[in-house]
């Protein structure tokens, strides 16, 4: 797959270049954006999930789809997808299940496990939500 994002392009060219102008992937890439950091707090830059998109060849419609329908409107699902693919394809998560997710419009992972998977290797992943399941 031929990536889109290059070395010259600012923030709003890598937007739109993922989004494909839809707006619904848009907004998802600006709350990746916006959100990355919080949930993942060892991600060396906010572009890191953006990058992940692209080198999985996930753009447009297709990257609402991964939210809304395969990560149930989630960002952290989403994010631990990426870091669980990352880490070493924890709990089966690859490049080629989450495209299969996409096209299947399913939620085909067990976000629970990935969840506690990703965090055996980044303790502090999506911390203030794990805090709040504890409270």
């Amino acid at each position: 797959m031929a990536e889109r994002i290059t070395l010259d392009m600012n923030l709003q060219q890598v937007v739109m270049a993922l989004g494909e102008g839809n707006p619904a992937a848009l907004t998802v890439c600006c709350q990746l954006l916006k959100e990355g950091a919080r949930i993942d707090p060892l991600a060396w830059d906010p572009l890191c999930n953006l990058l992940d998109l692209d080198t999985m060849g996930i753009y447009g419609s297709r990257i609402w789809i991964l939210y809304k329908d395969v990560c149930g409107q989630k960002l952290e699902n989403m994010i631990a997808l990426f870091r669980a693919n990352q880490l070493g394809q924890l709990e089966g998560v690859t490049d080629w299940r989450i495209r299969e997710a996409i096209d299947a419009k399913l939620p085909m992972f067990d976000f629970d496990a990935i969840m506690a998977a990703v965090r055996r290797e980044i303790p502090d992943f999506n911390r203030a939500e794990a805090n709040a399941q504890q409270g």
